[in-house]
């Protein structure tokens, strides 16, 4: 009986209308980023140093919440694979419920590279994002359609590329391919999401379009 519905991806207004909904009724909104804040700067910046991560370290960061649902195992997993790889770095930033799980992963796969640091503080986001050269999303098979993720605009606002370990046809697949903001691998596949890391190294040029492409 709404006059109008508001949705924040066409993933959603496509599912209301298959259910019958009047089109006419459901407008995408979708959500906003202050472009002002999140805004590309150096890479070389204070987040680097701080962290003693060297300026020609290829960087892949993974930054937000550490529920189940993300699936960060694959994440951590495609770490282990790149542990011998020289001159990369995987960072996962975050607080969840289901971060002891993954140090847990990490001590069983006894990894000695991958970093675990904490939420930094809101003003230094813009640095943090802009410090990687690559940032993950990922998702279990299990999502699908409408999971819209809130970082995805943070990504893109930073120019940087993304590597999206989602379902295909997923709403945040969908998304990241068609508006060729980054990569695209199957969820819970860490030696497919290591590969692709290692292909965004090889490939610079496009890794950075990628980034380009986002924050346009």
């Amino acid at each position: 009986k709404a006059s109008g519905i508001g949705v924040i991806c066409e993933g959603m207004r496509q599912n209301l209308v298959a259910k019958g909904v009047p089109s006419e009724k459901v407008v995408v909104l979708p959500d906003y980023i202050d472009l002002s804040f999140i805004r590309p700067v150096p890479a070389n910046n204070s987040f680097r140093s701080r962290f003693r991560i060297a300026p020609q370290e290829f960087l892949v960061m993974y930054s937000g919440s550490v529920a189940g649902k993300q699936g960060l195992e694959t994440f951590v997993e495609a770490g282990a694979a790149l542990e011998q790889a020289e001159g990369i770095t995987c960072c996962l930033i975050g607080e969840g419920p289901y971060l002891p799980e993954l140090h847990e992963a990490a001590r069983e796969l006894s990894m000695q590279r991958f970093l675990f640091l904490p939420l930094q503080p809101r003003e230094s986001l813009p640095e943090q994002l802009c410090a990687a050269d690559v940032l993950v999303i990922t998702q279990r098979k299990a999502v699908r359609d409408m999971v819209f993720p809130g970082k995805l605009l943070y990504y893109m606002a930073s120019s940087r590329a993304i590597l999206a370990a989602v379902s295909e046809d997923s709403e945040t697949g969908r998304f990241v391919r068609e508006n060729e903001v980054g990569m695209v691998v199957p969820p819970e596949e860490p030696n497919r999401l290591a590969d692709a890391i290692l292909w965004m190294r090889a490939h610079p040029e496009r890794t950075h379009e990628f980034g380009q492409n986002g924050r346009r």
